[in-house]
C-alpha cells in the first residue's frame, strides 16, 4: 500500500484500495453513503476546524452526526465478549495528517502501522472471545471508518468530540466495567492516553487494561521524530511496561487463531 498524494497531501489515497471504497469519486470520502457531504467532510479533514462545535451541535455537522449515528446503529453488533479491542481514531493520520510526515522513516512507520492494522482487521478473527470497537470523530467515520463497520470488520463505533474525548457518558462506559481492554490507535500522549485514563476510571481495574504497542502511533507533528511509541501514556502518567504487548501476543492471549469459526 503506497502513498499517493494527488491534490490532497493531508490524505493517503491508497486507503481507497485498502478499505475497498464504495464511492467512485477520487475524494477523501470513501463511503458512498456519505458522498453528498463530501466537500464538507473534505474541508474538515483538511483544516481540522470544528464548524459545528466540538460536539457537532449545529449546522451541517449536526445533520451529519444524526446520519452517522443512524448508520452506526444499523450495523452495530452486541458487545457480549469479555475482551474488547478498542481503536481510537485509527485512521486519523491517513485522513488528515499525511502532510505532517516529515521524513522517509516516518512514512515507512506509517505504512507499517497501516498494513498491520488492516491485516488484523481483515483476518476477521472469530468474535466468541473478543469484540472490536472504534472511537472516532464524526468526519473520520463518514469518510472511512463506516466502511469497516459495514463490512463487519469492527463491531461497534462510539463517536468522539471533534478532536478528542468520547461523546459517550459514564453510564454508557459502565457497560464495560468488567471487561478487559486492549487499547490501540492514536495519538499516544493525546486522545489515546486520555481514553486509557477514562476506561480505567470506568472499569475501576487498572489490570483490565492493556496497550497494543505496534498498532499505536505518536502524533507526526513536531517535536515528534518517530511514530513508534517508546512509552505509552495514560493521561499524563506512564502506562506500565508490564501491560504493553504486541499484536501477535494479543492474538495468542485471546487464542484467536485456535478459535473455531463463528457466525458472529
Amino acid at each position: 500500500m503506497g502513498f499517493e498524494y494527488k491534490m490532497t497531501p493531508h490524505y493517503d489515497a491508497s486507503l481507497r484500495d485498502g478499505l475497498t471504497a464504495t464511492n467512485p469519486s477520487d475524494g477523501v470520502v470513501l463511503n458512498k453513503h456519505f458522498a453528498k457531504w463530501g466537500d464538507h467532510i473534505e474541508t474538515n479533514l483538511r483544516t481540522s476546524i470544528a464548524t459545528g462545535g466540538d460536539k457537532y451541535e449545529s449546522g451541517v455537522d449536526h445533520d451529519l452526526l444524526v446520519a452517522c449515528q443512524e448508520h452506526a446503529n444499523k450495523y452495530a453488533k452486541p458487545i457480549k465478549a469479555d475482551n474488547i479491542i478498542a481503536l481510537i481514531h485509527p485512521l486519523y493520520l491517513f485522513l488528515s495528517d499525511m502532510d505532517e510526515l516529515s521524513t522517509p522513516s516516518m512514512k515507512d512507520e506509517a505504512n507499517a502501522y497501516k498494513e498491520k492494522l488492516l491485516w488484523f482487521l481483515y483476518q476477521n478473527f472469530p468474535r466468541d472471545n473478543m469484540r472490536i470497537i472504534t472511537l472516532d470523530t464524526l468526519h473520520n467515520y463518514a469518510a472511512a471508518t463506516s466502511l469497516l463497520l459495514e463490512q463487519g470488520l469492527i463491531d461497534k463505533v462510539f463517536f468522539t468530540e471533534h478532536d478528542g474525548c468520547p461523546l459517550v457518558n459514564n453510564k454508557e462506559l459502565n457497560q464495560f466495567k468488567y471487561k478487559t481492554f486492549f487499547m490501540a490507535g492514536g495519538y499516544n500522549h493525546i486522545c489515546l492516553s486520555e481514553l486509557i485514563e477514562e476506561i480505567e476510571k470506568s472499569t475501576h481495574h487498572y489490570d483490565q487494561i492493556w496497550a497494543i504497542q505496534d498498532i499505536i502511533t505518536n502524533s507526526p507533528r513536531p517535536p515528534s521524530t518517530s511514530l513508534i511509541p517508546s512509552e505509552i501514556y495514560r493521561g499524563i502518567r506512564r502506562f506500565s511496561e508490564k501491560r504493553v504487548v504486541q499484536l501477535e501476543q494479543v492474538i495468542e492471549m485471546l487464542k484467536l487463531k485456535e478459535a473455531p469459526t463463528s457466525d458472529q
